[in-house]
């Protein structure tokens, strides 16, 4: 196939948490699924508004892209919804909300090890 078509195979570290998500997504319950989203979205959405507002950017176009798609407030939005049906949850999914909460954070975490670099260049106030 031409090259926009290939697919390379999935690291380990993005293997797992796609198989996390799945799982999540296909036995969870309403709660867990949104606990899952609520962790991996909610990171994302702080991380981005973050940089936003330190009027940081990256060099590279694709890295701000993504930046600007989790900072539309928008995202932040969902992220609270998701938290109000978590919030609302009976006591007695706390611990497997805090499972399924525990378990995205780890993956999320090793994403992140693995594929954001230690020393992105960014320029102050969008300026290159």
């Amino acid at each position: 196939p031409p090259p926009a078509e290939r697919r390379p195979e999935p690291l380990p570290v993005t293997a797992r948490f796609g198989r996390f998500v799945e799982g999540v997504g296909r036995r969870g319950t309403f709660e867990e699924i949104a606990t899952a989203l609520y962790v991996t979205e909610g990171t994302y959405a702080d991380w981005a508004s973050r940089l936003v507002a330190e009027g940081r950017r990256p060099d590279d176009a694709l890295y701000q892209s993504w930046i600007d798609i989790h900072a539309d407030p928008a995202l932040a939005e969902l992220v609270a919804h998701l938290g109000m049906w978590i919030d609302a949850a009976p006591a007695e999914r706390e611990p497997a909300l805090s499972n399924v909460f525990r378990r995205a954070l780890r993956h999320e975490v090793a994403f992140w090890n693995a594929f954001v670099p230690t020393r992105t260049k960014m320029r102050e106030g969008g300026h290159g």
